[in-house]
């Protein structure tokens, strides 16, 4: 059976259901969607859809599973014909020609290197054979000159930020919320590679809510906790974002949050 339910937060309406674990074979694997709505007939009309889904999907269980069998059986078959009969035609090629030991080295070889579509030919003695095997064996598409860090982390953007409060909200769900000051130049991309590094350097906790706000003195203020002194306005302004997680829901991300509160 599946359920809708209305979040609090955000007000709006998730789905829910359970659907057949291929691990237990038990029907105990648990499915969540945000259904994007905050009316409660146009949640339904999703959840409907969303049984119907689910249901197809239940009953095509099983015939997927026969069918992947029986692919992976001929491909295992193939497999074995495939190299029984590499396996002949090597060993008749070995018959043929028999191997010789120790070939004799030639005083100078012409090597042919190939870097970016340019080959150039250098002709070396057979002390230096070893050595240009291995630089053959390097892959040219590297670029020795780009930093480590740059290909591997060129894709992450960490922000200067402050943490400038801390509160543990309650200690029966182990739940805490940082208030954070950022850059003003940060992106919406830098802020969520911000929010991700903060969750796992307090991994300590299952529930966090970090809140984004902008470096300036209305910002600092305000994730001090002196919001009463600002106007609605002045908030919003300052309010950049706000991230939340639980291991239920998974993450969460909002880049707009003070647009709730002209509701207050």
């Amino acid at each position: 059976m599946s359920s809708i339910y209305r979040k609090g937060r955000d007000g709006y309406y998730y789905y829910q259901t359970y659907t057949l674990n291929p691990k237990s074979g038990k029907k105990n694997k648990r499915i969540f969607h945000s259904l994007g709505t905050k009316n409660f007939e146009e949640a339904k009309k999703k959840q409907i859809a969303y049984d119907i889904n689910y249901e197809k999907k239940g009953k095509n269980y099983f015939s997927l599973n026969f069918k992947s069998k029986w692919i992976i059986i001929l491909y295992v078959v193939f497999i074995i014909i495939f190299f029984s009969f590499f396996n002949q035609s090597a060993t008749s090629i070995n018959q043929n020609n028999p191997i010789v030991k120790n070939p004799p080295l030639n005083p100078s070889v012409d090597i042919v290197y190939q870097f970016k579509n340019k080959k150039v030919t250098k002709n070396i003695n057979e002390n230096e054979i070893l050595n240009d095997q291995v630089k053959l064996a390097v892959d040219n598409s590297f670029d020795p000159s780009m930093n480590k860090n740059q290909q591997f982390e060129e894709n992450i953007f960490i922000p200067k930020n402050t943490v400038q409060r801390f509160e543990k909200i309650s200690n029966a769900f182990d739940q805490v919320k940082l208030f954070v000051t950022i850059e003003n130049s940060a992106s919406v991309k830098a802020q969520k590679d911000l929010c991700k590094k903060l969750k796992k350097d307090y991994n300590n906790y299952d529930n966090l809510i970090i809140c984004l706000y902008k470096d300036s003195e209305v910002g600092v203020a305000i994730a001090k906790g002196n919001e009463h002194k600002f106007t609605n306005k002045d908030i919003k302004e300052a309010w950049f974002a706000m991230y939340t997680y639980n291991p239920v829901e998974g993450e969460y991300f909002d880049e707009n949050p003070a647009q709730y509160l002209q509701s207050y």
